[in-house]
């Protein structure tokens, strides 16, 4: 018997929800998904503080953890590529960035 992939949609926001697409994944992509917030500590933390603040700035992020600003922007940057995070630009000032977990990064926390 044959098994194919299953593919699922999943949808992923595109740089500050602006648009978005539906993506569809095979279980394995999901797993690398998964493994990818889960299997580095420093990520699993900032997911679980955007998670618990709803949403926040990469600052908060840096003063509430006391990873530096390189860690922490790497690691920003390769969740939105995932579709884990997306960030906002605040209509106040264009410089302020708020970042926020997607469904699919709500449901990887919820685990």
């Amino acid at each position: 018997m044959i098994h194919h992939a299953k593919h699922e949609p999943t949808i992923i926001k595109v740089r500050g929800g602006v648009r978005s697409t539906t993506v569809y994944m095979t279980n394995e992509e999901k797993l690398r998904l998964v493994q990818s917030v889960y299997s580095n500590p420093k990520r699993l933390r900032i997911a679980q503080f955007i998670f618990s603040n709803k949403q926040c700035t990469a600052e908060q992020i840096i003063e509430a953890t006391g990873y530096n600003k390189t860690t922490v922007s790497q690691i920003i940057a390769e969740m939105k590529e995932v579709g884990v995070v997306r960030s906002e630009q605040s209509l106040v000032d264009g410089r302020l960035f708020y970042l926020s977990l997607t469904d699919t990064g709500k449901r990887l926390i919820r685990l």
